[in-house]
């Protein structure tokens, strides 16, 4: 079950410099803006998930030591959610965040976490880091669960080496690093009208339904790696476009009628629009990726590539992405 009591342990964590420094903070928070479609929209994501396989069995004390250790860097990862007035707000969350062993994912924000918005769990050699998007994205999770990771083993090993570009418990946090990214917005150059536009107009996979009953919220596919890599790279294409044309060229094959182009969405990064690179917030964008012609040769293959490696460099020019955050 979940502990539900205030723990002596789990308040330590307010007591560090980080931990004062997000309380204070946490006053000056106003409504969320960043995560819109999952705070509000009707089949957003629960969660994202991070599935980490280790060699050996979890050692769930030690798990639930490095975790309140490594929130002493990350502090605001306890924060909850609190509606008011038909706006959601950061608040200061007083019940633990409890390690669990479990093989389901738990839904965020209930009962089940202490209405937490990050939950890690584990199963015999695997560990979980659920983290809800309205709260944090991919970029603004990793550090946490490098810290996390770091401190697992150090605490198992009795050994604590130094590792560049690890946080640990009393590293400062950044000063722009809790802050809502889309509040304060720089202002789009007078030459923004020169931003090429992407037509986003045409068939698009429709997002996976979530089922309550569903334990698998993965797919996976085999792919000879050194084969794969040997040819995206040969026909200037990094991994993440070479998926994006086979699969587009798979769905052309299966439906050859269709009229309109097939468009994959590659997520991107907005922060350096923003002019915000520290904060933790969800920051992702997205850019669309439109084919509408056959690939049936390697030369037709490496035109699509270069052509997405086009589009993907307009769409992170600064002014293109502060274009899209607003």
């Amino acid at each position: 079950m979940t502990m539900t009591t205030i723990d002596a342990t789990y308040q330590d964590i307010f007591k560090t410099v980080n931990g004062r420094a997000y309380l204070a903070a946490l006053t000056k928070v106003d409504k969320l803006i960043s995560g819109q479609s999952f705070l509000y929209g009707k089949q957003g994501a629960h969660s994202m998930v991070i599935d980490i396989r280790l060699t050996e069995s979890i050692d769930q004390p030690i798990l639930q030591q490095a975790l309140n250790q490594a929130l002493k860097r990350y502090p605001y990862l306890i924060s909850k959610m609190v509606l008011k007035n038909s706006s959601y707000f950061l608040a200061y969350n007083e019940l633990p965040m409890v390690v669990t062993k479990t093989d389901e994912l738990r839904r965020l924000g209930g009962p089940e976490t202490n209405s937490h918005l990050v939950d890690v769990t584990f199963d015999q050699q695997r560990l979980f880091i659920s983290y809800h998007h309205a709260l944090a994205d991919g970029r603004g999770i990793m550090p946490f669960v490098n810290t996390l990771l770091y401190d697992y083993f150090s605490i198992k090993n009795q050994d604590f080496p130094e590792i560049p570009g690890i946080n640990l418990d009393d590293d400062p946090m950044e000063p722009d690093e809790i802050s809502e990214p889309f509040e304060y917005l720089p202002p789009v150059n007078a030459n923004s009208a020169d931003i090429p536009e992407i037509d986003h107009h045409g068939y698009q996979l429709i997002e996976t339904k979530y089922h309550l009953n569903d334990r698998s919220y993965r797919h996976e596919l085999v792919i000879d790696q050194a084969s794969f890599m040997k040819y995206a790279k040969a026909h200037d294409a990094t991994p993440a476009i070479a998926v994006s044309i086979m699969v587009s060229q798979a769905i052309q094959r299966i439906y050859p009628d269709i009229s309109e182009p097939i468009v994959t969405n590659m997520a991107s990064d907005l922060r350096s629009g923003i002019m915000n690179e520290h904060t933790f917030r969800n920051c992702v964008g997205s850019v669309a990726l439109p084919i509408n012609t056959e690939v049936l040769t390697d030369d037709q293959f490496t035109e699509a590539a270069t052509h997405f490696r086009s589009l993907i460099r307009a769409h992170k020019m600064q002014d293109s992405l502060r274009a899209e955050a607003r």
